[in-house]
């Protein structure tokens, strides 16, 4: 089972967007050209992790993007880069898609 740690979240009155990370399993000599970029994800933590964006409503997902083989100097480094933002980007889109769903699905109080 992953253990997802959540070290960055923005709320507003009815959603919630948080960032939460986990370590990655793959070994970066798989996705990395150069050693001493290979050496520098070995050392774990900001280093090499996976990325995952949620947007609760709540505390129900309903829009999520996912980025694995991240190597960073640390939080601030990822959240200055461009995938952080792309990736609230697209969990925001999914969260929309989700709630069309919902505005299209009738409903009607119990008898």
């Amino acid at each position: 089972m992953t253990h997802w740690e959540t070290v960055w979240s923005y709320s507003t009155a009815r959603f919630t967007v948080a960032l939460d990370v986990t370590d990655e399993d793959m070994d970066p000599a798989d996705s990395m050209e150069f050693e001493e970029d290979i050496e520098f994800a070995r050392q774990g933590g900001w280093h090499w992790f996976v990325a995952r964006i949620r947007v609760l409503w709540d505390h129900d997902v309903i829009g999520e993007d996912h980025l694995g083989a991240c190597s960073y100097h640390s939080l601030e480094d990822f959240k200055s880069g461009g995938y952080f933002q792309d990736m609230i980007s697209e969990a925001c889109r999914d969260a929309r898609v989700t709630v069309s769903k919902f505005r299209n699905c009738p409903l009607r109080a119990a008898a």
